[in-house]
């Protein structure tokens, strides 16, 4: 696992979709009436998507940075595995 933190990785819309199918197949899709997303790129993609799929393009897309993933700072790109070998494995844990 990486630490991405804030960068802006590509989505895969087939995970995506499959995320829909198991919240329609759960029985969540049907009550979905408003969604709240970051305002990172991925998330606001992965928002519309599922938007989309539910054909549901009406509903009210709120974007907040309060939703956004932590900042890991240097770490960012990092390997858990790596950063665990340099910092060790409590500082690791830790964040």
């Amino acid at each position: 696992m990486i630490f991405c933190s804030f960068i802006h990785l590509l989505i895969n819309t087939f995970f995506v979709t499959i995320l829909y199918r198991l919240l329609y197949e759960s029985g969540y899709a049907d009550i979905i009436d408003v969604v709240y997303t970051s305002r990172l790129k991925r998330a606001i993609k992965s928002a519309w998507i599922i938007v989309q799929e539910i054909s549901a393009p009406f509903l009210p897309i709120y974007k907040s940075w309060r939703l956004n993933e932590r900042h890991y700072g240097s770490l960012t790109g990092l390997c858990k595995k790596e950063a665990a070998k340099t910092l060790g494995v409590d500082v690791v844990q830790a964040w």
